[in-house]
């Protein structure tokens, strides 16, 4: 049974920019995240400038070496994990968890991200950060100084997944159910609305064209656990047979258009261990060997990789090809834990279910502000 709309949704208001008019919406499903949006619409907590969100990350898909195909980028991520750590009985940092959060959206780790401005707390840096999550505006464009203002046009939206049921795990259930609306958008002149909804087949991406001119924009759907994208439908006509950005024109005599997403089962699931299940093993001080293919031990992305886990656990992280590992694990008393990334099929989500997992033990014991 659905929960009705006056109960399942909080509603603040974010500033994309000034509109001439209504402002722009957020509205979440109910949980703590809508609770925080709440609270700091009540308190009347304005936006912090986008300049106080700090340095943008590269793009996870940039692995060039000014990019995660170099050192910075990783030990930045694992300077902030250890911070996070050290002031686990302390006064942590919103802005270390903002930033953790905008990583973690571009890694379409949506779960992480709605978590990491959970625990950044009445900041006001949680509404600057917000519309990277709902609607979706591009990094790019968050970090340009001064603020989002009206979008562009041919705008790429990629919203993140709705908030999950508090408690659970980033499984698809999880998101079932949930949704996100956003009301008065801007492209130029153009005043629009969006909507994200879970279903347990796909996900759907609704847009209502309110007034103004027409306007263009693309949308990027999100993407849930355990699925992937098998088809896609711009009004209900099959578009693609993969996850990709559809464009879509919006104006006063065609408004509304629906993306749908249809989920399938992912051929080789990979069963990204919750946190208690694997905590034992990694409090044991044992070795951890990134297994990958031969051709890629000397990749810098890899060795920068595990140089981070071992700076965040405080032991010994290797890169060693299949052959490798299997000596190593010879040699070693304990056995080592292995991250396996040796099978091209499925890396990109491995790696980043991988750094969910591993950013969950790190800040096991860091809660909210």
């Amino acid at each position: 049974m659905r929960i009705p709309l006056t109960l399942c949704f909080a509603v603040l208001a974010f500033p994309l920019g000034p509109s001439g008019g209504q402002d722009p919406r957020v509205e979440l499903p109910e949980g703590p995240m809508a609770e925080l949006l709440s609270a700091l619409e009540t308190s009347g907590t304005s936006a912090a400038p986008a300049r106080e969100l700090g340095a943008p990350w590269p793009r996870w898909s940039d692995r060039s070496v000014e990019g995660w195909g170099g050192p910075e980028a990783w030990s930045r991520w694992a300077r902030l994990l250890l911070a996070e750590v050290a002031a686990a009985d302390a006064e942590g940092s919103p802005l270390r968890r903002v930033q953790l959060a905008l990583l973690a959206k571009d890694q379409e780790r949506g779960g992480d991200a709605w978590r990491h401005l959970l625990a950044a707390g009445r900041s006001p840096l949680v509404r600057t950060a917000l519309p990277a999550l709902a609607p979706g505006v591009p990094l790019e464009t968050l970090y340009a100084d001064g603020g989002v203002g009206a979008l562009a046009d041919d705008v790429l939206l990629s919203p993140a997944l709705p908030p999950a049921v508090h408690g659970g795990r980033d499984v698809l259930g999880a998101f079932v159910g949930r949704e996100v609306n956003v009301r008065a958008l801007r492209i130029g002149e153009a005043s629009f609305d969006l909507r994200i909804l879970v279903e347990g087949d796909g996900v759907q991406v609704d847009l209502e064209h309110r007034a103004g001119p027409p306007a263009r924009l693309r949308v990027l759907p999100p993407l849930p656990p355990e699925v992937e994208i098998g088809l896609l439908y711009a009004d209900w006509t099959k578009v693609a047979t993969r996850r990709e950005e559809v464009p879509f024109t919006l104006a006063g005599d065609d408004p509304s258009h629906t993306l749908w997403a249809r989920f399938r089962g992912l051929r080789d699931p990979w069963p990204s261990p919750p946190p208690e299940d694997s905590s034992a093993a990694l409090a044991a001080g044992t070795t951890i060997v990134v297994v990958v293919r031969e051709e890629r031990l000397q990749d810098a992305f890899f060795q920068g990789f595990a140089e981070a886990i071992g700076r965040v656990f405080d032991r010994s992280c290797v890169v060693r090809d299949p052959a490798g590992a299997r000596r190593l694990a010879g040699q070693e008393l304990l056995a080592p834990i292995a991250i396996h990334l040796d099978d091209e099929a499925g890396l990109e989500r491995k790696l980043v279910g991988m750094l969910s997992v591993l950013e969950a033990h790190a800040l096991a014991g860091a809660g909210s502000r």
